[in-house]
């Protein structure tokens, strides 16, 4: 696992300048940074909803074991 990790990190950056290439050569580079700006953006607002997502999960869990802990007594 610790070897594929890097891997990936490297692959984005192998293939992260070549696909920005590649749509400069149809847009401007405004547009390249709107589009930029924009998959920042959905992205941080996925990775918030996957926060809200775990952190209720978890809770949820601590719950039901607290009140399998509190039927056992």
């Amino acid at each position: 696992m610790n070897a594929i990790i890097p891997m990936i990190y490297g692959l984005g950056y192998t293939v992260g300048p070549l696909g920005m290439g590649q749509i400069l050569r149809f847009v401007g580079i405004n547009s390249a940074w709107k589009l930029a700006g924009i998959i920042s953006i959905v992205a941080s607002c996925f990775m918030f909803m996957l926060e809200f997502y775990n952190r209720d999960k978890k809770h949820k869990a601590v719950a039901e074991a607290e009140k399998m802990l509190i039927e056992q007594h």
